[in-house]
């Protein structure tokens, strides 16, 4: 053992790397504590290790301590793999399983593209963005998406270049602006997309949405093509309103139905038995509507307590909700519940449409039962209190908004509650994903660089676009709607971080601006190059008679359907006059664009806040299937750093409070303000924001409400401001703060569900 060997090898790596500037620890101190842990015969990768998780312990006193175990992460990686991507992409072309046998990574197209175009890429890669990864990011990355699963050949620059060539292929230029943009995390692919461009398995949708038959044959058919999805790393969104319900004749045989518990519990099953590629269990959504007469049985599916045939805890559940039962339980009326197979229509009806029908079916009697609309709205709070569920989303916000109306009534989303299109049994619905870092556009005078996210997320809608021809569909009617339609979901994470850097604390008007002008300049950005699509290759086949082919985009939708006088006024800086009429011209290749998407797994891998969400805590361990790891707010620790007052004592204030710094008399309100948690945040100022930016997503999004206190009267009326903003998502998760705990003495613990982390892992971007 020589301890200036490890102290020397740590030295190259705590200075400047490439455009990453140097670090301020102590070398000699990490050498020092990691040759305690040595032993005989140790191996040099061992020695890395180590000294890695010794750097790691030391974050909550310097972050660059994180960022020193991350380079020494990095560089035991690059010590293991090849620099050369010919030799990379050849080994993982003659790559040879556990047993023997010759099993590709990559596809004869991709290698094809290397082999042709080898000596560019070896230009173009840049091994230094390694060193730009966290811990987390790498341990999330090696933990599934490096090529293989085990022992990676892959370097994250690999990895990149494999998912540019995947959707570009020959096309160098286009190959080089990808991985640039990509290598320097101004965006990234969703997970699909990052597990399987360039591989043998292609499948790169992140989500799916379904309907189904009130049939054996059609219920048959929709387990076979949800199996089909979910074995190709997809997460899926069900719609299930239209089955019939307890106790409703079954005419083919003179039995009686068993309902949708039944049924749920199939599918329940379904998410165990068939993974996502092998990486993951299987992740269904089911939506219904709360007129079903089985749906008191439905939304209690996922309860910690009950009996164990009662219960599908593998599902996710959602409701499709109507504005007259939430009118009905402000006012505290009568619900009628109903069986679909003897109150037909219901699912294809919307607004006045589904009023109209729906009293009619009450004057007739057709109702199975009546209940008070409230004691429903209870039980719907209850469960989201016990269990985060079900999804809350509004089925005319969906259909009075969305540019798919022309196709028919839209009957559920997605499984994460962000994506709205038309699907039937016929028709299977997709939507590829990608995700935009806004950090990565602050510059250093603290102005936001409007052009350069407008040129990104133009790159990034002809991605996604061309994807849609290259990629590979599980099922034929998925590919067939795809083509058809060509939605895109481009959407964002680090709002939250973005909003720091610019010092514009959460709740102010700063905050306010910088939100409403981001979406706007996104949207803008994606109809252009929507637009000049249009303009090579035609507008998408279904095109004609959707509201942007009469003119209407997705703010003028939003004043059409919001409250009356809902002012929805544009910038100056963008020019929508010229773009109204491009599109009058040439129309738009894409029906769908924006999306708001959680970003559970990439905004691990970029190092981004999840979303738009605010932050959970300013420091906290969080454990996930790539390890557990203690998480800090890197730019809190550096305001304290030059204020002088950042120390152990300060340190143990913060975990002591949960991770929070209200109330800690040393550290300055102006910094209070700026690092509220979402614990903290006024719920009413997120849903104001969803509701700025929303006339700007043409899909939806993700938005789940925290309630800091175990209070059902908080959460409805959360529900019911959400709702009155005329939020197509009016919640996704329900996240309810544990009851107060003993004063703590270690870092505070963000137990996140793993079942949630699942379902946001599955179509995250």
């Amino acid at each position: 053992m020589n301890l200036s060997k490890i102290s020397d090898r740590l030295a190259k790596l705590q200075g400047p790397i490439g455009d990453l500037p140097g670090l301020d620890v102590d070398c000699v101190l990490v050498a020092q504590q990691t040759c305690v842990g040595l032993n005989d015969g140790i191996a040099t990768c061992k020695i890395d290790e180590i000294s890695s998780e010794v750097a790691l312990s030391l974050t909550t006193t310097n972050p660059d301590y994180e960022s020193l175990a991350a380079r020494i992460i990095v560089s035991d990686l690059h010590k293991k793999t090849n620099s050369s991507v010919l030799q990379t992409f050849t080994a993982m072309n003659g790559y040879v399983n556990d047993h023997g046998e010759v099993q590709p990574l990559i596809n004869a197209a991709t290698f094809a593209s290397v082999e042709k175009h080898h000596e560019c890429l070896q230009r173009i890669i840049d091994y230094d963005q390694d060193y730009d990864y966290s811990v987390f990011g790498l341990k999330t990355l090696l933990k599934g998406y490096l090529q293989p699963k085990d022992r990676p050949l892959e370097r994250p620059q690999h990895m990149l270049l494999r998912v540019a060539i995947g959707i570009w292929g020959d096309d160098i230029q286009q190959v080089t602006k990808t991985y640039q943009l990509m290598s320097s995390k101004r965006y990234t692919h969703a997970t699909p997309s990052l597990f399987n461009l360039g591989t043998c398995n292609p499948h790169s949708a992140s989500c799916y949405l379904l309907g189904t038959e009130d049939s054996i044959e059609g219920l048959g058919d929709t387990w076979t093509k949800a199996s089909k999805i979910s074995k190709s790393a997809g997460g899926i969104g069900l719609n299930v309103s239209n089955i019939r319900g307890t106790g409703a004749l079954i005419r083919s045989t003179g039995g009686r139905s068993n309902g949708l518990v039944p049924m749920a519990r199939t599918f329940n099953m379904l998410t165990a038995w068939i993974e996502q590629g092998g990486k993951r269990k299987g992740a269904i959504a089911l939506y219904i509507e709360p007129w079903h007469v089985d749906v008191f049985q439905f939304i209690q599916l996922r309860r910690p307590q009950g009996a164990d045939d009662l219960r599908a805890r593998n599902i996710f559940l959602a409701l499709w909700l109507n504005d007259v039962f939430m009118q009905r339980v402000q006012e505290g009326a009568t619900w009628s519940l109903m069986d679909p197979d003897a109150c037909r229509g219901l699912t294809d009806v919307w607004g006045d449409d589904f009023r109209h029908l729906y009293e009619s079916y009450e004057k007739q009697g057709k109702f199975v039962r009546q209940v008070k609309a409230q004691d429903l709205w209870n039980m719907i709070l209850r469960c989201q209190v016990e269990s985060g569920l079900p999804y809350l989303l509004n089925k005319d916000a969906a259909n009075s908004k969305s540019n798919q109306m022309n196709l028919g009534t839209i009957k559920c989303s997605n499984l994460c509650a962000e994506i709205i299109e038309f699907s039937d049994h016929q028709h299977t619905s997709v939507c590829n994903l990608a995700s935009i870092a806004l950090p990565r556009f602050v510059q250093k005078d603290l102005q936001f660089d409007y052009e350069g996210l407008h040129d990104t997320v133009q790159t990034v809608v002809r991605n996604l676009d061309h994807m849609l021809d290259v990629c590979i569909y599980p099922v034929e009617d998925a590919k067939t709607t795809n083509l058809r339609d060509r939605p895109l979901g481009v959407g964002v994470q680090g709002l939250a971080d973005t909003f720091i850097a610019m010092r514009a604390p959460f709740e102010s008007c700063a905050a306010k601006d910088l939100n409403r002008n981001i979406f706007e300049t996104m949207y803008h950005a994606a109809l252009t190059a929507s637009v000049e699509l249009a303009k090579q290759k035609g507008p998408y086949a279904s095109y004609r008679g959707s509201p942007m082919s009469k003119g209407q985009l997705q703010f003028d939708l939003w004043q059409q359907s919001g409250p009356t006088g809902y002012p929805i006024d544009t910038t100056h800086k963008w020019d929508w006059d010229k773009l109204r009429d491009a599109i009058r011209v040439h129309g738009v290749r894409n029906s769908l664009l924006l999306a708001n998407m959680p970003t559970c797994s990439t905004s691990q891998i970029l190092g981004c806040s999840e979303s738009f969400q605010p932050v959970n805590s300013n420091i906290y361990s969080r454990k996930t299937g790539a390890g557990s790891f203690i998480c800090i707010n890197k730019p809190l620790v550096r305001d304290l750093q030059e204020l002088g007052i950042w120390n152990s004592d300060i340190k143990n204030k913060i975990i002591t409070n949960d991770g929070s710094v209200q109330g800690i008399k040393e550290i300055p309100q102006e910094l209070q303000v700026l690092y509220k948690t979402i614990w903290e945040i006024k719920q009413k100022c997120c849903i104001d924001l969803a509701a700025d930016r929303g006339p700007f997503i043409c899909q939806s999004q993700s938005m789940n409400l925290f309630l800091a206190e175990h209070s059902l009267r908080k959460l409805s009326a959360m529900l019911m401001y959400a709702w009155q903003k005329r939020l197509k998502t009016i919640c996704y998760y329900c996240h309810v703060k544990v009851e107060a705990k003993p004063v703590q003495v270690t870092t505070p613990a963000i137990q996140h569900n793993p079942e949630i982390d699942a379902v946001c892992e599955a179509c995250s971007a």
